[in-house]
């Protein structure tokens, strides 16, 4: 179960990168 929370995590901080990358990207 541990593992898998960090995997969800990591996960999710990769996504909000992406995310906040794809934002700036169209704002430029």
């Amino acid at each position: 179960m541990d593992d898998l929370d960090r995997i969800d995590r990591s996960l999710l901080r990769l996504l909000q990168e992406d995310g906040r990358r794809t934002t700036l990207d169209l704002a430029r």
